[in-house]
């Protein structure tokens, strides 16, 4: 009887509630528009609006949620809902052409400027939860127009990268709220030091196509600028477990406080903390990951003002596998030419245990500040730490990029690798870096009855430190291995400076058309 029961109560459908209404840019339609509600920061049920711009979404449960309508090249529409038992209600929603979202909890030093005759897309918050949860965000952004990605362990978890219109990374650039992701020396963009950050992100713009000059020197093939504003007006908590294929261990915790009133500090607060713990075996073999991150922060909202304190990273230990493998090992095992075979899941890097240890924390401090009504600043103050090393096989490298004495080869011999010029010999190299950047950021933007005017500057310093040892070897003079000894291969330090201004303008003389005006001088 008690099992009969419980099937019943199982099986004994709840009174429904209905939200139905159109979504519409002001007048007209906007089929294929986003319609999502969300109840303790998680996304609840979600549809999109049909041919003619209507939605309709049943949930079972009544209550409190927070419902999020999106469209490509408009701004997000948020609002609170409170859905009752039984019930039938209508909410129609007009969501603003433009690229940026309004609402007070976006951070408004997301983006530099407002992008309007230019191709832009959108992904959501509600877009990235119904994608995969343990992917990088290369992956969820080849859902966009004129995207790829590559994962070279096979999993999407670790070294990913990313092209845009056929450019590889060092021509895009990556900004997290503005802040530039491409490193200053060599302008390649490591998504593994950022993993994790997409239960924090509250969207992500993709921009094809010269970028904007706010985006500086490397948006040459466009701009992909992660906004991240993880503060919710409702608090709450949850902690979450995944396992997938090539044994993928997730775990998660994540909290928010909520909007906070309190006169001993002024103004209102918001405070918000998520942790988690990644583990994979990586589709090739040897590919493996193990990253822990964290993300804190800290924003208070006053009448006219917003300060923000943002922080997150974490240390992360990877299995190595940039060598690719021949194509005809696509459609079964090939001799490798070795005396071994290989398949599409080989990794040369496994045999020799190349690995890497690095960690780049990163804290920001954004001020947001209306000085009139059509008169805002907004300035960010960053800091950027980095700093872990990578050991691989050096056998392929020769006797003068080791700096091996003089007579350790033949001197015909010194600039082959050391499988030619010293059979038997085997070297394992650490490469280390250790670098630092600051910079600020501010911006002032003016609007006008017929559009906008925006002028901003950046400066940067960045510093570096790389060197590189053989750390273990096998027919190599001892003097010259290992830590006890820290002979250096190379040392070298690096250094950039830069500074910039820039000024944007845009006019909306109809509907219809957009101009926008955009010069920048760097140094």
């Amino acid at each position: 009887m008690l099992r009969f029961l419980a099937l019943l109560l199982l099986t004994c459908p709840a009174a429904a509630q209905t939200l139905t209404g159109t979504v519409t840019d002001g007048s007209s339609p906007l089929p294929g528009a986003s319609v999502v509600l969300l109840q303790n920061g998680r996304v609840a049920v979600g549809t999109a609006a049909d041919a003619d711009g209507v939605y309709r979404i049943d949930t079972r449960a009544g209550g409190t949620y927070r419902l999020t309508a999106s469209f490509v090249g408009f701004g997000t529409f948020e609002t609170e809902v409170e859905l009752i038992a039984g019930q039938a209600q209508t909410l129609d929603i007009a969501l603003d052409p433009r690229a940026l979202p309004s609402d007070e909890v976006v951070v408004a030093a997301g983006r530099p400027v407002e992008l309007a005759p230019v191709t832009v897309s959108n992904l959501t918050a509600a877009e990235l939860e119904a994608l995969p949860q343990s992917a990088d965000l290369p992956v969820l952004l080849a859902t966009q127009p004129g995207v790829t990605f590559s994962s070279e362990g096979g999993s999407g978890i670790g070294y990913t990268s990313l092209r845009l219109r056929g450019f590889d990374q060092r021509r895009v650039a990556v900004s997290i709220n503005g802040v530039p992701q491409n490193d200053p020396e060599d302008l390649g963009v490591f998504w593994l030091n950022f993993y994790d950050l997409r239960g924090s992100v509250t969207d992500v713009q993709v921009q094809r196509g010269a970028a904007s000059a706010a985006y500086g020197q490397s948006a040459i093939a466009g701009a992909v600028n992660v906004a991240v504003d993880p503060f919710r007006p409702q608090p709450y908590a949850f902690a979450e477990v995944g396992y997938g294929t090539f044994d993928t261990r997730k775990a998660t915790f994540e909290a928010n406080t909520g909007l906070l009133t309190t006169d001993a500090w002024g103004g209102r607060w918001a405070g918000y903390l998520r942790v988690s713990r990644t583990q994979t075996d990586g589709y090739r073999r040897g590919a493996w990951v193990e990253a822990d991150r964290i993300f804190g922060g800290v924003t208070r909202y006053g009448e006219r003002s917003r300060v923000t304190l943002l922080a997150f990273g974490g240390p992360q230990r990877d299995g190595l596998a940039y060598v690719g493998i021949p194509k005809a090992a696509n459609d079964g095992p090939v001799d490798d030419g070795y005396g071994g075979m290989t398949d599409r899941r080989s990794n040369y890097s496994e045999a020799f245990g190349e690995e890497e240890r690095f960690n780049q924390p990163q804290v920001y401090l954004h001020h947001d500040l209306t000085l009139a009504d059509d008169l805002d600043l907004n300035q960010t103050l960053f800091w950027v730490k980095g700093s872990g090393y990578f050991d691989f096989d050096a056998t392929f490298r020769s006797a003068d990029y080791l700096r091996l004495p003089s007579g350790f080869v033949p001197d015909s011999l010194r600039g082959a690798d050391l499988f030619t010029s010293a059979p038997g010999t085997s070297v394992f190299f650490r490469a280390t870096v250790d670098q630092n950047q600051v910079g600020w950021m501010p911006r002032l933007t003016r609007g006008m009855d017929w559009g906008s005017v925006t002028v901003g500057g950046e400066a940067r310093l960045h510093r570096s430190l790389r060197w590189g040892r053989i750390q273990e070897a096998v027919g190599i003079p001892d003097r010259l291995v290992g830590s006890d000894n820290d002979v250096r291969v190379y040392s070298f330090r690096g250094e950039k400076a830069v500074a910039s201004g820039f000024a944007s303008a845009l006019a909306r003389p109809s509907d219809l058309l957009a101009v926008q005006y955009e010069t920048r001088l760097t140094w």
